[in-house]
């Protein structure tokens, strides 16, 4: 881990247009950040120095680098009965039968 991609992170930061407080990183900005901490925390840097080089809040980078620990999951409801209303009447139909009839396989 050369220590130097930390600063040169932190003087790319400084350069954002905004102010300090409450600026808003890019997502490939914190991804880096985030990716450049963990490979610096490996090498035995501590937290604090990161935080410092990168010139951002301690609280921040742990914030970030919890969101990549994050694993996205699909939730899937139970199936159910659709009721279609078609007119003054309606009928239940399941999602199979929803798919079938959209031609969307399952």
């Amino acid at each position: 881990m050369r220590i130097e991609l930390l600063d040169q992170w932190g003087d790319a930061a400084r350069k954002l247009p905004g102010k300090a407080q409450g600026r808003r990183y890019p997502g490939r900005m914190r991804a880096r950040a985030v990716q450049l901490a963990a490979a610096a925390r490996a090498a035995g840097v501590r937290q604090a120095e990161v935080c410092r080089r990168l010139g951002i809040p301690d609280v921040t980078l742990s914030k970030w680098m919890r969101r990549v620990d994050l694993v996205p999951v699909e939730v899937i409801a139970e199936e159910s009965p659709v009721r279609l209303s078609i007119g003054i009447g309606h009928a239940e139909v399941s999602l199979d039968q929803v798919a079938q009839l959209l031609g969307v396989r399952r």
